[in-house]
């Protein structure tokens, strides 16, 4: 196959772009669907690539703003899909600090923030509305200072437009909201810390030292913390469902739900999951 695909699936959200009545739905096949009781419904595919403008086939991140817009984040540089054309911002054309875009989120104030290649924790603020980039450096001066890191990054988006990422040597929860500015938050406990999640009441999951599942609080307090001595945790990636929050496997499978509690299930073979130190392969949707 030579193209995007994309797909209309139940439990993901449509949209109306520019006042015509667009529905446009993005099915990424992650998640555990395995578990939910499958529903009825009739598919719809329709195929993306450089063909119809989009900068690469390799897409690392997918996101869909406030305004409705989607947002895919390929080797190649960001495009903005508006449910009829592509339109493509890159280094050389727009200013951004790197083409290969591996997470995107939004903050308080609507801007993107772009999470560059693995290993180089580049980070730039992208503004939709001007389509401005500036980087995380300039725009916080001294205290936009990272360390460079092979452990896999993410951002995190909350829904009080909060953001939520990681920083390592030594292990920091940073988080950013206009309101109450850029924080750093030292755990030095852990070596290495890797946030996966943001909950509905502004939490963050994450794997510490690959064997030890967190949920911490903006300030660094841990709320829960499972310990899998034998590692590595394995993370099945989904949306928020029946109460669930996520599921993850180590010495057992588990599911964990919206308040934090853990119960283990049967042994399952979970496709879906993947380690955490193998967070940082691409996607590709053809």
């Amino acid at each position: 196959m030579s193209k995007a695909d994309i797909r209309s699936m139940p439990g993901f959200n449509r949209f109306n772009l520019v006042g015509k009545g667009l529905a446009f739905v993005i099915a990424l096949l992650i998640g555990f669907s395995s578990l939910v009781l499958a529903q009825p419904y009739t598919a719809s595919v329709k195929h993306y690539g450089p063909e119809q403008g989009l900068s690469h086939r390799e897409v690392n991140a997918i996101f869909q703003d406030k305004q409705g817009f989607m947002w895919f984040g390929t080797k190649l540089g960001l495009n903005r899909f508006d449910g009829q054309k592509f339109t493509q911002f890159t280094k050389e054309r727009s200013g951004l600090d790197f083409d290969d875009i591996q997470s995107i989120a939004q903050d308080a104030d609507g801007l993107l923030w772009l999470l560059g290649p693995y290993g180089q924790s580049n980070i730039t603020l992208f503004n939709p509305l001007t389509t401005k980039a500036v980087s995380f450096e300039e725009r916080f001066g001294k205290l936009g200072s990272l360390t460079s890191s092979d452990v896999p990054q993410r951002l995190l988006g909350s829904n009080n437009g909060s953001i939520f990422f990681t920083d390592q040597q030594p292990a920091r929860l940073i988080s950013y909201h206009p309101k109450t500015g850029l924080r750093y938050v030292a755990l030095p406990q852990f070596k290495k810390l890797f946030a996966f999640q943001v909950t509905a009441r502004n939490t963050v999951w994450a794997v510490a030292d690959d064997r030890l599942l967190l949920e911490l609080t903006p300030d660094g307090r841990i709320l829960h913390q499972f310990a899998h001595a034998q590692g590595p945790i394995t993370i099945c990636f989904g949306q928020r469902n029946a109460g669930i929050e996520f599921f993850y496997s180590a010495d057992a499978f588990y599911r964990v739900d919206e308040s934090g509690n853990r119960r283990a299930r049967p042994a399952i073979t979970a496709r879906c999951c993947r380690p955490t130190a193998a967070l940082s392969s691409r996607v590709r949707l053809w």
